[in-house]
């Protein structure tokens, strides 16, 4: 066993240590109903997105003939709603509910691939420029410097407009490239968190103590450095989400976003932008088509915002428990 390897029962202390830092974590967020109420939302929004099939009371792409049927509850003069069609159907007698719940699958798949590819870009780039130093930690820092100039939708969009007629960007029906979209920008914002926080910890005694050592540069990082950076990218990840799903339905309310440019794209990927785009031509006569899709989108930024607040709080020892 080299010196730089755990002795007999260090490793099973570390873990123990970490899990009770978490748990001490989650025993904090619990007292805070706005980040239990956030985590309920987001665990909500995800099992809808992976039961989509299951939830939507019909098929999402059948057209029927009674086009823009109120809601259920509605009873008038003009208009009668149907309690088969809850939420009403759309100018092809497509029900909304159903589509409004296949828009939680692509918007959550969205920003399942956006958050992690963003997430380890800025990892890598800002952990290695803050450790290595010198001439690395400024090109490299200069490289962030000139993403970070570009406006964050306005790369998106143009990202979109580059990949959107490629066969990558027909990946998926367009998922794959609105993920692209969003992490070939976002990653900056990280890299910046990861650097300064590397160059607070690289200074720490027990990273010194590992590197007297004799641990290698790639261990310090993995094994010291990275797990002091979880609580960090956790936090981070939280309010990350909420921008993919924003750029995503923006993407697909100007039609360069999901399933609205590849031949021959499925249509059950259904985008809660695409019902906006739909909507916004019977705002004043059938506004429930924009208010629905605009329900699910603050319910589910709302909830990871939430999320985020709490967590960061719950991480941060300088924040006071409350009772």
């Amino acid at each position: 066993m080299s010196a730089v390897d755990a002795l007999p029962g260090q490793k099973e202390a570390r873990a123990g240590k970490g899990q009770a830092l978490w748990a001490y974590a989650l025993r904090r967020m619990s007292r805070r109903p706005i980040a239990a109420l956030g985590l309920v939302i987001v665990l909500l929004s995800t099992l809808t997105a992976l039961l989509a099939p299951w939830l939507a009371p019909h098929d999402p792409t059948q057209m029927t003939f009674v086009n823009y049927l109120p809601p259920a509850w509605v009873d008038n003069a003009m208009y009668t709603g149907s309690p088969e069609f809850i939420l009403g159907t759309d100018s092809a007698g497509r029900d909304v509910l159903s589509r409004v719940i296949y828009g939680f699958r692509t918007a959550m798949f969205a920003a399942w691939m956006g958050v992690p590819i963003a997430g380890l870009l800025g990892m890598l780039v800002g952990a290695s420029a803050a450790y290595q130093g010198g001439a690395f930690e400024r090109w490299a820092m200069r490289l962030v410097d000139v993403f970070y100039a570009f406006p964050q939708i306005l790369f998106a969009v143009l990202v979109a407009l580059i990949l959107r007629r490629t066969e990558f960007g027909q990946w998926l029906n367009g998922i794959g490239m609105v993920a692209l979209s969003y992490a070939l920008i976002a990653w900056v914002g990280l890299a910046r968190l990861v650097r300064s926080s590397v160059l607070v910890l690289k200074q720490e005694l027990f990273v010194e103590a590992a590197r007297a050592l004799g641990a290698s540069h790639a261990r310090v990082l993995w094994r010291h450095i990275l797990p002091n950076l979880l609580g960090t990218l956790a936090v981070w990840a939280t309010f990350a989400v909420p921008r993919v799903i924003l750029i995503e339905v923006l993407l697909s309310y100007i039609r360069i976003g999901i399933g609205s440019f590849a031949e021959g794209a499925s249509l059950e990927v259904m985008s809660w932008g695409g019902l906006f785009f739909e909507g916004r031509r019977v705002i004043h006569a059938h506004p429930t088509l924009l208010l629905f899709p605009a329900i699910a989108i603050t319910l589910v930024t709302a909830g990871f915002t939430f999320l985020g607040d709490g967590l960061r709080d719950a991480l941060d020892p300088r924040v006071p428990d409350l009772p």
